[in-house]
């Protein structure tokens, strides 16, 4: 009788052992799932409200994956590099930035018609602008800050099948 004591408790603690591995197994895949991004940038550049405001910001659609969000911040100028997933699995990046920059690129569309944009530089302390690459394969978009306190944009690794395409972002939603 004691022999089978000892055997039921034994298996009692090995049943909760393996039910309690398995929901933090659980736990841990689900996080990852719906992991969270920093959304304002240590030097405070708030770029959305939540992930779908953000990813409505950039003309994401829902089927894109956000991997990641990296901050190049100077003194006048903030850059949050969004790196995604396509729904067919392939990664790209957009960037929204704070502020004057110039950028470099073969052919460049503008979705803006007015006198804020030349091929030097753009914007004011309080546009965002939206830099997106688009073309042949690793058209992601870079950042370069300068020791100046300058920040330029490239697409890709130079390529000249590389479109770059400069939006003003819309507006934050309450």
């Amino acid at each position: 009788m004691k022999n089978f004591k000892q055997y039921f408790f034994f298996i009692v603690i090995a049943c909760l052992a393996i039910s309690v591995n398995s929901c933090s197994e659980e736990t841990l895949s689900s996080s990852k799932n719906s992991e969270e991004f920093e959304l304002v940038s240590p030097k405070g550049f708030k770029i959305g409200n939540s992930l779908e405001n953000l990813k409505s910001r950039l003309n994401l659609s829902n089927d894109n994956q956000i991997v990641s969000i990296k901050y190049d911040e100077t003194g006048s100028v903030n850059v949050a590099t969004i790196s995604y997933n396509t729904a067919d699995g392939k990664q790209s990046s957009i960037a929204m930035i704070k502020g004057s920059f110039k950028y470099v690129a073969d052919i460049v569309e503008n979705e803006v018609r007015d006198d804020s944009i030349n091929q030097a530089k753009l914007g004011g302390p309080e546009t965002v602008w939206v830099v997106s690459c688009s073309g042949c394969e690793n058209c992601g978009v870079s950042s370069t800050m300068g020791s100046d306190d300058s920040v330029t944009m490239r697409c890709g690794n130079g390529q000249t099948c590389c479109v770059m395409k400069i939006s003003k972002s819309t507006s934050l939603e309450p």
